[in-house]
């Protein structure tokens, strides 16, 4: 509205100012013989207040010039100065149109109260621009009232120029602009208030601004006709007025009893709704307060928060809310400010301590929100004790800890179960492959020996027999002479034989047949040397030997996959292990090599002497499909396998691992999917002292 006030002010001034420079008189002063138009620097003073206001408090200096423009016309009229301010435009036209005694006092006055608009005193806080602002409206309200009545007295001082209409016009649409840029103050204030005072002014300001008028206007207009005389139209005014104000107050009286009824039905409705809200807080269970949210003090609280902390309802109103919250008074207004910040649809449910008269600490959950009642900003905090649950909460995590304890103990023991079934597989596997080479050393052995010496002894005799032959065929003349026949018979049993053929062959063949026993003999002495059945405890091994005895048996089965072994063995000094379970481990690996190979393949086993000289290494190396990353980790684990079910059992790997760890050494794999495995198994020159089994568990677990 301000804006729309000062837009009307702007347009009218503008229009005189167009009436000036085209000689309109309509324009300069809204009738066509008005007695005074309004003057062009009056028009332009308007131009200036309307900007101003437009500005509002930016428009400051305009509106000082205005009142200094209509200051120095007044000291014109008072000390008789020609400063000819009100003459400066249109001089040569103005025919004696100065600016009138009542306006310039009217531009002074407005002037000052748009720069004086947002000052107020100290002591009462009082505007003076408001007062200043209504004496401007009186003003203007009376030269609008003189030229309605036509009395050149109201609008107009005698001997000077009067206020034109179109600007006593301005000045009221000015007062009221200027009024209501400020909507809080008065009396703007009250006529938009939502309360029966601002109902009521709003329907009694018009009439009692019109009717007066309007009254007045009729008791002009009938004693100029001569209606009536001047003492009756003076009574029927005043009778007319009391009739009019009485039956005003009467009925906005009604109104205002109406009115008055609804709030007092609200009234009890809100006392009532109240006291069962007291009740419900006061017997809820969990503590409720209100803390005021500038001096966070408490304004109500219920008995549920006044027993937990040991107090009494009265006792808690007024004091702060940090006296109780085990805090600094800084922490506490901080979360309070954080709530404030979060709004009234927000809620947030925190974990606190509250501080008891005793002098105990309770651990409460409290849910805090923001509430504007009366226009009065509370924060509303529900609390609840939660200290037996978290007791209880402490019981369950020890609980829960001591079944983590149960559990973790009984997989240690599962897995020390495991390594356990592992030992036992192993000894009955080693016990069942000493049993076994026993018996084909025991049955093979005698045989083997007779039948190697019958063979030697039918070599010798076989080389007797040939030499005898031979002498027999050197009679062939003489058998021929005394019996023909015979001789016949005798070269077509050589022919059949192939004698010649069969002689020169028959060496070979016993040759053949006695390295075929050798053979025998080396393969049960392998059988021998690879389960060592006189090493039960450790002694120095050639662990070259025992290398090569493995090979040798296991090199039936490379053959058949058609996978050939590559010994690459260095030359080792003696070390203490025991044999056969090294054996062991190198024939799991040899065969997981092979195992892992395509047909075709190649299988490497080299040994050397370690980097740091202390230690040999054993290195068995295919160019198999290799392993997979993922599993590398779990590869000595007892009983898991990637073989097909009925293919392997799990374990060989994880009893070469409990082997080598046994022995003081370690085992390791460098695989890359696509190129192969290799195995490194390092073991030491010297004999390890006795290790504790748990020990070796744990490092053993540990590896893996």
């Amino acid at each position: 509205m301000p804006s729309a006030a000062a837009g009307l002010v702007a347009l009218c001034a503008a229009l005189v100012l167009v009436g000036w420079q085209l000689d309109i008189e309509v324009l300069k002063g809204l009738l066509r013989r008005a007695p005074t138009p309004m003057n062009p620097v009056t028009a332009l003073c308007f131009l200036l207040l309307a900007a101003a206001i437009v500005l509002d408090a930016r428009g400051g200096l305009i509106a000082l010039a205005v009142a200094v423009v209509g200051a120095l016309r007044l000291t014109e009229y008072a000390f008789g100065w020609h400063v000819g301010v009100d003459r400066l435009l249109f001089r040569s036209r103005l025919h004696g149109n100065v600016i009138a005694p009542n306006t310039a006092v009217a531009l002074v006055m407005t002037g000052a109260a748009l720069v004086l608009l947002d000052v107020r005193t100290r002591r009462r806080g009082i505007h003076p621009s408001q007062f200043l602002l209504l004496a401007v409206g009186c003003i203007a309200v009376l030269g609008w009232i003189g030229y309605l009545f036509r009395l050149d007295s109201l609008y107009g001082v005698s001997g000077y120029n009067p206020m034109a209409l179109n600007s006593a016009i301005c000045f009221v649409l000015l007062v009221a602009a200027a009024l209501c840029a400020r909507p809080e103050r008065q009396p703007v204030a009250t006529l938009l208030d939502d309360t029966s005072g601002g109902a009521i002014a709003r329907r009694l300001l018009p009439a009692a601004f019109l009717l007066p008028i309007l009254l007045g206007y009729a008791r002009v207009v009938g004693e100029r006709r001569g209606w009536f005389g001047a003492e009756f139209g003076t009574s029927l005014l005043v009778l007319t007025l009391i009739v009019v104000l009485n039956g005003l107050v009467w009925w906005h009286a009604q109104i205002q009893r109406g009115i008055d009824l609804q709030r007092r039905r609200a009234a009890d409705a809100l006392a009532a709704s109240e006291q069962r809200y007291r009740a419900v807080v006061a017997q809820a269970s969990e503590g409720i307060t209100l803390v005021d949210a500038e001096t966070l003090t408490i304004v109500e609280t219920n008995n549920a928060l006044a027993k937990l902390l040991g107090y009494t309802p009265h006792e808690l109103v007024g004091r702060s809310i940090s006296d109780f919250i085990v805090d600094t008074a800084e922490g506490v207004a901080s979360r309070a400010q954080q709530t404030l910040t979060t709004g009234a649809g927000g809620a947030t449910v925190t974990r606190r301590q509250y501080r008891r008269r005793d002098g105990s600490v309770v651990d409460v959950e409290k849910s805090a929100t923001v509430l504007d009642l009366a226009g009065r900003r509370v924060l509303c905090t529900v609390i609840h004790d939660v200290t037996e649950r978290l007791r209880a909460d402490a019981a369950l995590a020890e609980k829960h800890r001591q079944l983590e304890d149960a559990m973790r103990a009984e997989q240690e023991a599962h897995a020390e179960l495991k390594r356990t079934q592992t030992a036992l597989i192993q000894n009955e596997k080693l016990a069942g492959l000493g049993q076994m080479v026993a018996g084909v050393a025991h049955e093979i052995n005698n045989p083997l020996a007779f039948v190697s010496n019958n063979v030697a002894v039918l070599q010798r005799d076989v080389r007797a027999l040939a030499e005898l032959v031979k002498l027999y065929a050197e009679a062939d003349a003489l058998i021929a002479q005394h019996n023909a026949a015979l001789l016949a018979r005798v070269r077509d049993l050589s022919e059949r034989m192939d004698l010649s053929y069969t002689l020169s062959n028959l060496d070979e063949m016993l040759v053949r047949s006695r390295d075929g026993l050798k053979r025998i003999q080396q393969i049960v002495k392998d059988l021998r040397d690879f389960a060592r059945l006189d090493a039960g405890d450790k002694q120095e091994a050639d662990l070259n030997a025992g290398i090569e005895s493995t090979v040798n048996i296991v090199r039936g089965a490379a053959k058949k996959k058609q996978v050939s072994i590559d010994l690459q063995l260095s030359p080792l000094p003696p070390i203490v292990c025991y044999p056969a379970k090294i054996n062991q481990v190198v024939m799991n690996l040899i065969t997981n090599a092979i195992d892992a190979c395509a047909d075709g393949g190649h299988v490497a086993v080299r040994t050397a002497r370690d980097n740091n000289g202390d230690a040999v290494r054993i290195e068995v190396a295919d160019d198999g499909k290799g392993i997979p990353r993922e599993i590398q980790s779990r590869i000595f684990d007892p009983f898991f396998t990637t073989k097909p079910i009925g293919q392997g059992t799990g374990l060989g790997l994880s009893i070469s691992y409990g082997i080598v760890r046994d022995h003081g050494g370690d085992i390791g794999v460098q695989s890359e999917p696509g190129r192969g495995t290799t195995f490194v198994v390092r073991l030491p020159f010297r004999e390890p002292s006795t290790r504790d089994p748990a020990a070796s568990a744990r490092a053993a677990t540990a590896h893996r």
